[in-house]
């Protein structure tokens, strides 16, 4: 085999794997570009994530401290509300020892209801003159026993004062308590979303890093088929060139052995001109140059 065909035959095989390498390339560059981007989506997504742990973070530190705040507000409504119980139990204890001294048995607005009662009863029914003249003694022992329970009148005052300022203080109480629960309960999701939030990060953080891995790698792969390929390209150029070369001058020489054949023909053709030899057409043909 001469070395024109033997460089021929490395031109083909170079060719074919160049055409190998660049579907190859085209291969890899698709992957490495996948991977990037699915490495990219990852970051914004870990971005995101963590856009919103900082949200769920302030979230519940609000909470907590709205709690604290609540819970204090509570706490100093339910010690007023233990003042107070303490004022109305030693109310209370006035109250029933100033019934006790003054044989109370009802309370002033007690005897009061039942003075009108029995007031509106003479006033709009029709009855006896006995039972009139009873209800009227039996009012005004009523009346007399009201004047009596007079002395208890500023204790029962304040005690019911003081007992609508507990019912107030309780229900702000349970107000508060409520709120509280229901920060207490906030707080405690806010933790659940923080810590479904921070494992998200760390699994899509691991994903992240497993696909810029890829991409690292399908770069590197890249990079050195890239190097392969431009190395084969030139290697199939410079044969090329040898091929193109040994080409030309096979076509010169054939050029110059032809040349060289008419040369000889027309130098014939001459001599036979010369010597007045009788002209051939191939002679005549050789004056023109073919």
């Amino acid at each position: 085999m001469s070395e024109r065909e033997q460089l021929t035959n490395t031109l083909q095989t170079l060719n074919k794997e160049i055409a190998v390498l660049r579907d190859k390339l085209n291969q890899v560059g698709k992957q490495r570009e996948e991977w990037f981007q699915r490495k990219e989506n990852l970051k914004r997504r870990v971005a995101n994530l963590i856009s919103n742990t900082k949200e769920v973070r302030e979230l519940r530190d609000r909470s907590a401290k709205e709690m604290i705040e609540l819970t204090k507000r509570r706490d100093e409504t339910n010690a007023k509300t233990s003042e107070l119980l303490k004022k109305y139990n030693a109310l209370y204890y006035e109250r029933n020892k100033l019934f006790k001294q003054h044989n109370i048995k009802y309370t002033p607005e007690k005897l009061k209801e039942n003075i009108q009662y029995y007031e509106t009863q003479i006033e709009t029914e029709a009855l006896s003159f006995k039972k009139e003249l009873k209800l009227m003694e039996y009012i005004k022992q009523l009346k007399k026993i009201y004047d009596q329970t007079k002395i208890a009148s500023d204790v029962l005052k304040q005690m019911n004062a003081i007992s609508a300022e507990i019912e107030e203080h309780k229900k702000k109480s349970s107000e508060f308590h409520s709120k509280v629960y229901e920060c207490y309960y906030k707080n405690r999701q806010s933790k659940k979303d923080f810590k479904n939030l921070s494992y998200k990060i760390t699994n899509f953080n691991y994903l992240q890093e497993e696909a810029f891995n890829m991409f690292v790698k399908l770069k590197e792969e890249y990079a050195s088929l890239n190097k392969t390929f431009k190395e084969k390209l030139t290697e199939s150029a410079r044969i090329s060139r040898i091929l193109h070369q040994a080409k030309k001058e096979v076509e010169h020489k054939k050029e110059e052995g032809v040349r060289k054949i008419i040369e000889d023909k027309q130098n014939k053709a001459v001599e036979k001109f010369k010597s007045k030899k009788k002209l051939t057409n191939e002679d005549l043909l050789a004056f023109q140059g073919k």
